[in-house]
Parts: structure tokens; C-alpha cells; sequence
């Protein structure tokens, strides 16, 4: 299925294929819907095997970012952007190179953190847009958190509807949001089992 018909079957409007040669920069930005206000989601630099599958995931992760959006009542759509990790990469210039573009589309796509992006790399995409969820903003506080808590809250709901207070929770991976979460979880009670 070429990039048209894999637009149209997942119903979005807009994908991007970007790069910089002289950073190395490389990706894909999906924006799946902006019914209801501006696209948002996260950044994500992690290796792919293929470009396929990078475009596969930015797609995937927009899609399910509208449906989070909607479930959470917040007046925006879903988007998401992969960055492909690759020895070559300039990482400092690159998030540069990709704050120049996501700025490019004018508000249509707000970003933030995803899997492998770090708070200098917000600070070099913040120095070139101002759509972008940054943690040293001090007006935001801590990000991780917020996600966290995020999935607490959906975690309660669903042990609400099973008629359960305490539950034994395995964490896959215990980077700044998993840890955030095994400390909220902790803190209810919860029985944890983690792994990175």
C-alpha cells in the first residue's frame, strides 16, 4: 500500500518526509486530524531498520494521539513525529533543523517529548519554534509527570470497573515516565514488577 492509500485508509490529512543533509536529520511528521483544533504530539528519535517502519509508526501513534485527545476532551487532533537515529546524526543541529519545521506549519502541530528525546533536544527545537512543550518552561512543570499521571488515571478507571483497589502493575521500562509512574503507583499501594 503506497503513502496516499495508507493516508486515506487511517483518515489523515497530512505527512511529511523531511531531512537536512548537513545534520543527518531524517523522519516522518503525520498530522491525523485538526477537526477540532491543532495537532498534537510527541517527538520520537529511536532507530528503525527500515524507513517503512518509521513511517509505519509516525502514522500508527497519530492516529491513536486522536483518540486520546478526544477521550481526554482536549480541543486538538493527533499528530506525531519520528526522527531516525543513525550514527551520523547531529543531534543538537537536527532538533534545530526540525523546530524550522515544525514552526513551518504555522500551529497546525504542537510537539513534545516521546521516546528518546531529552530536554536539551526540546531546548534546540524550542530555539526554533515556539510550538513546543519544553520542560525548562517553567510555566509547564514536569512533562514525565503529566503523562504519568495520565496513565494512572486510566489505569484507576479500569481497576474501578473491575471492582479492584490494589493490583499487581508490571512496568516495562523505567526511564523519566515509568519511574514517574512506579512512584504513583507506589504511592497507591500497587504491587509493581519492573524491567528496562
Amino acid at each position: 500500500m503506497n503513502l496516499l492509500e495508507q493516508m486515506s485508509a487511517q483518515g489523515h490529512e497530512q505527512v511529511l518526509a523531511f531531512q537536512d543533509p548537513a545534520s543527518g536529520l531524517r523522519g516522518f511528521l503525520a498530522i491525523h486530524d485538526t477537526a477540532l483544533g491543532p495537532a498534537h504530539g510527541g517527538t520520537r528519535l529511536w532507530h528503525y531498520t527500515r524507513e517503512a517502519d518509521a513511517l509505519a509508526d509516525a502514522l500508527r501513534l497519530s492516529r491513536a494521539m486522536t483518540y486520546k485527545a478526544a477521550l481526554a476532551e482536549v480541543a486538538g487532533g493527533g499528530g506525531k513525529a519520528v526522527i531516525l537515529k543513525h550514527p551520523g546524526l547531529k543531534r543538537r543541529e537536527a532538533f534545530m533543523a526540525y523546530g524550522a519545521i515544525v514552526e513551518s506549519l504555522r500551529g497546525r502541530f504542537f510537539t513534545g517529548p516521546d521516546a528518546g528525546v531529552t530536554n536539551d533536544d526540546l531546548v534546540a527545537i524550542r530555539s526554533a519554534t515556539r510550538f513546543v512543550a519544553c520542560s525548562s518552561s517553567p510555566e509547564l512543570g514536569d512533562l514525565n509527570h503529566y503523562t504519568a499521571s495520565g496513565v494512572w488515571h486510566g489505569m484507576r478507571a479500569c481497576l474501578e470497573f473491575m471492582g479492584l483497589h490494589k493490583a499487581r502493575v508490571a512496568i516495562q521500562g523505567v526511564g523519566n515516565v515509568g519511574m514517574a509512574l512506579a512512584r504513583i503507583l507506589k504511592r497507591q499501594g500497587m504491587e509493581l514488577l519492573v524491567a528496562d
